[in-house]
């Protein structure tokens, strides 16, 4: 993980899935720069990462400011599982 205090972008690399989270106008920026010392493929839309179904979203906080919001859904690899012991470990994930 990698946060760009200048640009205020978040990079989270995991193998070859990477996210970039930031203010909009420093997207673009923030691929440019990647792409200036690495070979990556576009941007995609959301899908998966790390197993989980990503959603976007919004809501406001209590001071009635607008937020995003992003989601992991993690339910349809819970559906997959087959593991006792990893029913045990997800069973303790708070909601």
């Amino acid at each position: 993980m990698y946060f760009h205090k200048e640009l205020k972008l978040l990079l989270v690399i995991y193998v070859d899935d990477l996210k970039l989270a930031g203010p909009k106008e420093n997207l673009a920026k923030g691929w440019e720069m990647l792409r200036s010392k690495l070979k990556i493929e576009p941007e995609t839309d959301l899908g998966l990462y790390l197993g989980c179904l990503l959603s976007k979203g919004s809501s406001k906080l209590h001071d009635g400011t607008s937020v995003s919001t992003m989601t992991y859904m993690i339910w349809r690899v819970c559906c997959s599982c087959r593991s006792k012991s990893t029913w045990k470990l997800l069973a303790k994930i708070p909601n």
